[in-house]
């Protein structure tokens, strides 16, 4: 059994070791290949430094040849002054010498004086035209040697250029290589894996065989026998032969009894199958009995493991444990309340994402303590925390915590639907976005649940995932406008208008009897005041040591006091703790106390779970924060009687304050840590203003910050959410009972939610404010829904619409059905096609539609580059249904700048034309977003299933006021982040009126369009430079402004648009 354990391991090392020699390899051809494309990339470097330093030259010899040409003409006219000159001088000489003869006198004075003032102009002159013919010979010899310079560069280039070709075919042949090589490898290393899989689990199941024998009665009975035999032979055990490893089957130990007279069973091992076929793809790990998996759950739960098509149960056993996977649904963990539940009491659930000793579970449990006087309260803790018993303490019933692979909407809908079973709950508040795993199985299990966001959600979310928690969300409350403001994105922003702003009570801080940080802290600010001897005016700040809560901010304004009035006793205590991820900005922090000379001026204490002892010495706060919602230190500050100031837009806190005159004035201009210091002082100074702002403040908290206000307003707003189910529930019979709204259109590809889930969601989306998809094409429920007001009802606007009997109106586009029948147009009207090749393997798809569809079109195609151009012809070469016209173009403006600047011209001489390219999306390359995408627009443009392009060109046959056609999109979409440039280009065109929030538009910008409804987007003449350079971001280009903006375009030029539906596609 040993040896076999050790020729198994054996052959299993010799398999490994071939399988790493394989991959040492492969990795040395792709480290050559490697250093031949670093050399390549080094050549096209110098090569381009070499173009660019003979564009250099070329500019030079351009400046010169201007300045040789203007110093000639300069010349010229300086040699025909002086011509001139010199000629009246004669003249005048000649006169003169006239006059004298006949007079029979001397020269006059005049003319001599004439005389010497011409020969000086004259001197002077012949001095400039030497200087500027001097200027020309050396402007000509520096022009000979840049000349001989660009020679030689030029021969350079050449020699590089060849270079570079060798280097490409070896690259190429090195890669080819290495492809064989990888494609060679990957099959042997396959191979070798599953032999080791094999052994591997040989290894295991022997390795179990031994254990049962080990653990068998025989075994046991037999140790003193082994024992004498082993004292007999001596050393002759150690050097006794193998026993040979065969394929044979093992003794089979017999079932025993237990000391109680139980049975005990003990696996019976099996006969070991000879070794598995070498060229077999993997090994399968068969399950034990007890082991605690759902196959189906992880693969669901976990689509990378469905899409390598790997085992479930080994990617867990070799991967997913180790990673903190879950390997099934959560259960239920109960903890209850010796006193069991009010009979006469409903049952709210109260849901933290954890219970640490920090602002968000400290506030989840102040609400479970406030709920507990009316309320059977159940409390789910998704993460542990030093709070659990005070959670138990305060609750009926305490669920959880769960590990962190468990906080998964799937993993949790069991305990959901286990506590939904048990309990009557009739409202769930759920605290934080942290907590938001929860919000799913609570609607789908019909319990009201009002959201709780207290946070800036791009410090903890996705904006995929704010939009799915707001539309799970039966509510949700916001702590702050500018918490709210935050997460109002594009998506979201119709649900932040329906959400509540309702800022937190003052929560109470659960003591801990184990803890003295109070009496330290206290104690640490004593140790000042007794340094000093006497108590300085202290302003207090608190948090953790990090960028976002502006600690040195709060230094640069103790920095500031201290050069303002040097004269003050003002002690600055910033009270938090240092965290290993912010110690680099916590050792800056101790850096800049003691650089600015502060360490009497800033104190830095160690964080406490109790700040009161603290607010007993304080005189003032300061929330020196960048970005807070709203802090509990400030709420708790106000509470007790100390001015808070804090910067404008940097926090909710401000907001609290603006209200009312008196305390306005503690609102600080955005970081501006002079006037912080300034306010600071004049507190220090001004013992009436502190007193009056000490009762304003306690005012505020009071009227603003109650606790047992708060939690009877969520409660409330849990009851309005709970009647809102009812409208669901009739929304949901509605579309079900009905065919307006399409699965197939607004589900993405390859989706398993059924129709009736899809409905239920869609359904709920809605209500919540979340426009993410379309149910059915052409219509848009938010407009529908602002145009009958149903936000504040809870009605779904499709629903609505199909009980209201379909009305017309701005809420619907007319669309095409591409299934449709429709006449033969080819000879009607004059087609072209405009065709962007950037990636010209590409066309061969675009040419088959167009095939199918029997179209007769003029094709417009424009390439990149000229190899493309190239490819574009050859894929063109047997096009017969119309001419065709392929030209290199300037990689700037993608698409539509090759439509709008090169064959704007050509174009407009059509009655219709198509517009497409070809698309790849390479920043989201290997996933199937763009395959679909693709799929889509091409379905519904152009057509392999049905005829599209037959049907589109039929519509504009019949109705001249038609435009536009596009595919309508399933997904809402709006402007992101391109309005600034869509206003400018639409100040441009005369276009005064652009859509808002979500609107339909070309997706894609694939369409087909009459070329007078896009006259004036033609009319821009829009050049080459006026198109952002590559690379461009995927969002926030004139070009993505565009886009949206060809519906707005065709309106403005009198024509409207309508959308094109392919049946059973989507994206």
């Amino acid at each position: 059994m040993i040896h076999t354990e050790e020729v198994l391991g054996t052959k299993g090392e010799q398999v490994q070791s071939s399988v790493d020699s394989l991959r040492q390899a492969l990795q040395a051809e792709t480290n050559r290949a490697a250093q031949a494309d670093l050399e390549v990339a080094s050549l096209r470097e110098e090569m381009s430094q070499w173009r660019q330093h003979a564009a250099n030259l070329e500019a030079r010899i351009e400046g010169q040849d201007n300045a040789i040409r203007e110093l000639a003409i300069r010349n010229a006219h300086l040699a025909k002054e002086r011509h001139e000159k010199q000629a009246a001088l004669e003249a005048i000489m000649q006169a003169n010498l006239d006059d004298n003869a006949h007079q029979g006198g001397a020269p006059s004075e005049r003319i001599a004086e004439l005389a010497a003032e011409n020969n000086e102009r004259f001197v002077i002159l012949t001095s400039l035209l030497d200087d500027r013919g001097a200027r020309i010979t050396a402007l000509q010899r520096d022009l000979s040697e840049v000349e001989r310079e660009i020679e030689s560069l030029q021969t350079k280039l050449e020699s590089s250029e060849g270079r570079v070709d060798e280097l490409l075919v070896q690259v190429t042949e090195m890669q080819a290589k290495s492809a064989e090589h990888d494609s060679h490898n990957a099959v042997e290393i396959t191979r070798r894996d599953a032999q080791i899989g094999v052994l591997e689990g040989e290894i295991a199941h022997r390795e179990r065989l031994i254990a049962s024998l080990l653990g068998s009665t025989s075994w046991r009975v037999t140790a003193p026998l082994r024992a004498a035999k082993r004292l007999i032979s001596g050393v002759d055990a150690s050097v006794s032969p193998p026993i040979p490893l065969v394929a044979a089957p093992m003794p089979e130990p017999a079932l025993s009894s237990v000391a109680e007279g139980a049975t005990q069973s003990i696996a019976t091992p099996e006969t070991i199958a000879p070794p598995v076929d070498s060229n077999a793809h993997d090994a399968t790990i068969v399950q034990d009995s007890d082991e605690d998996f759902d196959a189906e759950y992880y693969v669901n739960l976990y689509p990378d493991v469905k899409e390598a098509q790997l085992d479930p149960y080994r990617h867990f056993i070799d991967y997913g444990r180790a990673e903190g996977r879950s390997g099934r649904p959560a259960r239920l963990k109960l903890r209850t309340n010796a006193q069991g539940l009010h009979p006469a009491r409903d049952c709210v659930l109260v849901v933290s994402h954890e219970a640490s000793r920090t602002g968000a579970p400290v506030l989840a449990w102040n609400i479970c303590r406030e709920l507990r006087s009316q309320f059977n309260v159940i409390a789910l803790l998704l993460g542990n925390g030093e709070l659990e018993d005070h959670f138990v303490a305060d609750s009926d019933v305490v669920v959880g915590p769960y590990n962190p692979g468990e906080r998964d909407p799937r993993a949790l809908t069991p305990v959901i639907e286990e506590l939904r079973r048990r309990y009557p709950i009739r409202t769930a508040i759920v605290n934080s976005l942290a907590s938001r795993a929860v919000l799913e199985p609570l609607a789908k299990c019909r319990i009201p649940s009002v959201l709780l966001i207290h946070e800036f959600f791009k410090f903890h979310c996705s904006p995929d995932e704010l939009v799915d928690a707001m539309a799970w969300a039966g509510a949700t409350v916001f702590s702050a406008e500018v918490v709210r403001a935050n997460a109002a994105i594009e998506r979201t922003r119709p649900a932040a208008n329906l959400a509540y702003i309702i800022p937190q009570g003052k929560s109470v801080i659960p003591r801990d009897p184990k803890l003295a940080g109070a009496v330290q802290r206290k104690s640490e600010v004593a140790d000042v005041i007794a340094r000093r001897g006497r108590k300085p005016f202290i302003v207090l700040g608190a948090g953790t040591v990090e960028y976002r809560k502006g600690v040195d901010l709060f230094i640069a304004t103790a920095a500031e006091i201290q050069r303002m009035d040097p004269e003050t006793d003002i002690l600055m205590v910033w009270v938090g703790r240092m965290v290993d991820v912010y110690r680099q900005y916590a050792n800056y922090i101790e850096e800049q106390i003691q650089r600015s000379g502060l360490m009497d001026r800033v104190l830095l204490a160690e964080a406490t779970p109790d700040l009161e002892e603290i607010y007993q010495l304080a005189d003032a706060c300061l929330i020196s924060s960048r970005l807070d919602p709203l802090p509990n230190i400030a709420i708790d500050a106000m509470a007790a009687g100390l001015p808070v100031l804090c910067f404008e837009k940097a926090s909710g806190v401000a907001e609290n304050l603006v209200g009312d005159e008196l305390t306005r004035q503690c609102v600080l201009p955005f970081l501006n840590t002079e006037e912080a210091a300034r306010r600071i002082v004049e507190l220090y100074r001004d013992p009436h203003l502190r007193a009056n702002l000490s009762d304003s403040m306690r005012k505020l908290a009071k009227d603003r910050f109650d606790m047992s206000r708060y939690v009877k307003q969520l409660v409330e707003l849990g009851r309005t959410t709970r009647e809102r189910y009812i409208q669901q529930e009739i929304d949901i019979q509605t579309l079900n009972s009905g065919h307006e709204f399409i699965a197939g259109f607004y589900l993405p590809p390859e989706s398993r939610t059924s129709r009736a889930d899809a409905i239920a969601a869609y359904v709920k989306s809605n209500q919540s404010g979340i426009y993410a998809r379309k149910a059915t094409p052409g219509f848009y429920p938010h407009v529908y829904a602002e145009h009958h007001g149903l936000t504040e009802v809870g009605a779904n606007p499709l629903a609505h619409f199909v009980r209201a009997g379909k009305p017309a109106g701005p809420w619907q586009l007319k669309v095409i059905d591409a299934s449709g029948v429709v006449a033969d147009t080819s000879s009607t009207q004059r087609v072209a096609v405009h065709i962007h090749a950037f990636y010209p393997d590409m066309l061969a798809d675009i040419m088959e539609r167009l095939e199918f569809n029997d179209l007769r079109c003029d094709l417009f195609v424009s390439a990149p580059t000229e190899e493309a151009a190239r490819a574009a012809r050859h894929a063109l070469k047997d096009y017969a249904r119309g001419a065709f016209d392929v030209r290199v173009v300037t990689n700037r403006g993608r698409d539509i700048g090759p439509m709008v600047t090169e064959f704007a011209k050509d174009l407009q001489a059509y009655d219709v034309i198509g517009h497409f390219h070809t698309k790849k999306s390479l920043h989201v390359a290997g996933s199937p977003l763009v395959r679909h995408w693709i799929a889509f627009l091409m379905e519904s443009l152009l057509g392999t299933t049905y005829p599209a392009a037959r049907s589109i060109l039929a519509a504009f046959a019949a109705d001249p006021k038609v435009g536009l056609i596009f595919a309508d999109d399933p997904n809402m979409i709006g402007w992101d982040k391109n309005y600034q440039y869509a206003e400018k280009l639409a100040a441009k065109m005369g276009i005064h009126d652009l859509p808002s929030q979500f609107f339909s538009f070309p997706v894609g910008t694939m369409f087909w369009a009459r070329p007078v409804a896009l006259k004036p987007l033609f009319d821009l003449g829009l050049d080459w430079d006026d198109y952002p350079a590559e690379p461009l971001p995927i969002d926030g280009t004139m070009l993505h402004a565009l886009e949206r903006m060809l519906p707005a375009i065709a309106q403005h030029a009198g024509f409207e648009s309508q959308v094109s539906y392919a049946p059973g596609v989507s994206r």
